[in-house]
């Protein structure tokens, strides 16, 4: 025995030797673990703060001038400018599209009968976009299936010809859309994803952006509604960002599907399935137009409809629409804040004349703002 223990005295006093190294080398290990563990945090809580954001480095105020329309009514909202015409969308009329002169502001042509005949469209345009670079402009027929083009002629007296650009029977419904090039489009409509890339076989190429998953027992138009987007699209970067309707989230893709930022605020809003339709709901992105160094969200922030003192029916309600564009540049960046002095359902930035014309419901329902005050501190 004592033989043995003589024996068991090196590897004794080796281990009494090595035992403050080896916790020495235990405590770096769990120290690293630990610093990777906080890195780890302050990386994602940094990540989350870049995301989210509660106000714009720059505000301004805006008034309005009110324009005479001249007997145009029942405006709903804007597709483009080429050139001396504004495309306007109405409703309530024989044809879905006004030519209206920039100028003046006088009706100069009415295009596209309301109809189901070859050509006419059944009701309000879902989804349409004007590619100014070649004078082009497309609609969707969506009882129809059918996406058309039309040129928009130099002289407005000339006959337009309206032709076919593809049919998407087999792809979901379009709500919003964005031509690429001569073969491919990109929309948001009735799907699971933030935005669809779709060839003129109508065939769904690339899905984009993947939204949260329809919880069960709720029903698909609810789960749309809830999602409901405005998409516009940048030429130069190839880059589409999206503003979503019942959330303050604007987000940005490039075509192959890589995030390029998101953005959710100023305020924050929270949205459910249960709450989306009750009157104190507040909306977000209304529209969303863009060039090649900003993004303009008209934004609300606001409930959706306020009840008279002395409403006993749903006509008796106040809807409440856009006083405000939010500005970012592609980075994300939020750049500006506008306020508007006029409620507006759509606008349009005429950069010839620096105009920003926003539409309404009121009875003259075409205000004029100055552009030029917002280049003056965007520059």
């Amino acid at each position: 025995m004592r033989e043995e223990a003589l024996k068991l005295l090196p590897v004794f006093y080796l281990q009494c030797s090595l035992k403050p190294l080896i916790i020495m080398i235990h405590n770096v290990i769990k120290f690293k673990i630990i610093l990777c563990f906080i890195i780890l945090m302050i990386s994602c809580n940094s990540t989350q703060k870049e995301k989210i954001f509660n106000n714009f480095p720059e505000e301004i105020d805006l008034k309005a001038k009110i324009i005479d329309s001249k007997g145009v009514v029942n405006v709903y909202g804007t597709i483009g400018i080429q050139d001396s015409i504004m495309i306007i969308t109405n409703y309530n009329d024989s044809h879905i599209l006004y030519f209206i002169d920039k100028y003046d502001f006088s009706l100069q042509k009415k295009v596209i009968k309301r109809g189901r005949g070859p050509y006419e469209v059944p009701s309000l345009l879902r989804g349409a976009h004007l590619n100014d670079i070649n004078d082009e402009f497309y609609y969707n027929s969506g009882a129809k299936h059918t996406i058309y083009k039309f040129s928009i002629p130099p002289s407005i007296k000339d006959t337009i010809n309206i032709l076919e650009f593809m049919k998407y029977k087999n792809s979901p419904e379009i709500f919003e859309m964005e031509i690429i090039d001569d073969s491919l489009l990109c929309y948001v409509g009735s799907r699971d994803y933030s935005a669809m890339l779709v060839n003129k076989k109508g065939e769904i190429i690339k899905n984009i952006g993947k939204l949260p998953d329809k919880p069960e027992g709720i029903k698909e138009a609810n789960y749309n509604n809830m999602y409901t987007r405005f998409i516009s699209f940048n030429s130069l970067k190839k880059q589409i960002v999206i503003g979503f309707y019942k959330i303050d989230k604007l987000i940005s893709f490039d075509l192959e599907g890589n995030k390029v930022f998101e953005k959710i605020g100023p305020d924050n809003i929270e949205t459910s399935y249960k709450n989306q339709y009750q009157h104190n709901a507040k909306k977000a992105y209304c529209s969303i137009k863009s060039d090649g160094n900003y993004i303009y969200g008209l934004y609300s922030g606001r409930k959706s409809y306020i009840f008279n003192s002395e409403a006993i029916t749903f006509d008796n309600i106040k809807h409440l629409y856009s006083k405000s564009i939010l500005i970012f540049d592609w980075e994300g960046n939020p750049k500006l804040r506008v306020n508007l002095s006029h409620e507006c359902r759509d606008f349009i930035i005429d950069k010839e004349t620096n105009r920003l014309i926003t539409l309404s419901l009121e009875e003259e329902p075409f205000h004029v703002y100055d552009f030029s005050k917002i280049k003056q501190v965007l520059n």
